[in-house]
């Protein structure tokens, strides 16, 4: 497609993109207003601890100070012990590639011949990606330890995120290949990092109407995944059952239907989630040989039908809490993993519908 043809249907893409992040955009006002009420907790908190330590004579710095060195030991620990399982976890993925893509390969031969489109009577497949878009915002510091002066050296915290996108050299398809690293290191609170990785489809209406009984979104995903929770303070603890990190597929369909766009929310599916410590692991998914059942009807042009358009979303976060907090979600190229996404098949079957009124 064309820049000319991509800038026709900006806004018909722009909906689509609202839908699915209708549901996690929250307010930077209230955030910023929560990140304040919780730093005047913190302060509240320290100020009781130290009027108790004056009203009971007690000198905090030789405690604090044992505790530095103690944290710092185990700051070194945890980092060998992580850097150990993942390198484990990492290992157990490339021996299972030779099976992942063996799978794939067998998903391309099997759909090879089945070049479904507008004039098939059984299936229409988004494949053609007009457009695509990777956004990646690493975790940011929002209050660092709040005995800080006491720990020596104070280390900021480490983060990165990548979103890339690469068209599958082999097969119709796109690699997606997110990444989050966090190492929270003297960093008390922080907010999540994220991915955000979008790929737009169009397609001919078809002759005739058709209606949709099943959807089938043709991925495959490898990755490693492993999380260590912070120490928040000597006050609060992170809760093991909090689920701190996702990965989520969402689905957006839209038409021109007599000359006007619409678009509407197709399916959402929870890909990965994790809670607590998790030692490293493989992250493995498989939906190509999983259909979703629907009920609707795609206009064709005897009908007033347009063009058809597809949004296919995966969104990436993870959710670190309290000082050394360690997080690493990966399905970098680097070790031949990823997300494959071969496109967005709707199967039924052509419809006659009554005479238009």
């Amino acid at each position: 497609m064309t820049r000319d043809q991509k800038q026709e249907h900006a806004d018909i893409l722009e909906e689509m993109l609202q839908l699915t992040r209708s549901d996690f955009e929250s307010s930077e006002e209230l955030q910023e207003l929560r990140d304040q009420a919780a730093a005047e907790r913190t302060e509240t908190q320290l100020n009781v601890l130290q009027a108790i330590a004056e009203q009971a004579n007690v000198d905090l710095r030789p405690i604090l100070e044992a505790e530095r060195d103690t944290r710092l030991e185990r700051r070194r620990h945890i980092a060998e012990t992580l850097a150990r399982r993942e390198a484990e976890a990492r290992r157990r993925a490339n021996q299972e590639q030779e099976h992942f893509h063996r799978i794939r390969g067998k998903y391309r031969d099997e759909f090879a011949g089945i070049l479904a489109g507008p004039g098939d009577t059984t299936q229409l497949k988004f494949r053609d990606v007009i457009s695509s878009q990777g956004n990646a915002l690493p975790a940011t510091c929002t209050e660092m330890d709040p005995w800080e002066g006491f720990w020596e050296p104070t280390i900021g915290m480490d983060t990165i995120a990548t979103a890339d996108i690469v068209t599958s050299p082999d097969t119709p398809g796109v690699w997606l290949h997110p990444k989050i690293d966090i190492d929270t290191n003297s960093c008390n609170r922080q907010r999540p990092a994220k991915t955000e990785q979008n790929l737009f489809y169009r397609m001919d209406p078809p002759a005739v109407s058709f209606g949709v009984q099943n959807v089938r979104v043709d991925l495959i995903a490898n990755g490693v995944f492993s999380s260590h929770l912070g120490d928040p303070g000597i006050i609060v603890s992170a809760d093991p059952l909090w689920p701190h990190t996702h990965v989520k597929l969402d689905v957006v369909i839209g038409q021109t239907i007599d000359n006007h766009e619409y678009s509407w929310p197709l399916m959402s599916v929870p890909l990965f989630e994790a809670h607590g410590n998790v030692d490293g692991r493989q992250i493995r998914v498989l939906l190509s040989g999983e259909t979703f059942p629907f009920n609707f009807h795609v206009l064709g042009t005897d009908r007033g039908g347009g063009d058809l358009f597809c949004l296919v979303q995966v969104r990436c976060s993870t959710q670190t809490t309290g000082t050394d907090a360690r997080a690493l979600l990966d399905f970098g190229a680097a070790d031949g993993h990823g997300i494959f996404v071969g496109g967005v098949a709707l199967i039924g079957a052509s419809a006659i519908l009554g005479p238009r009124r």
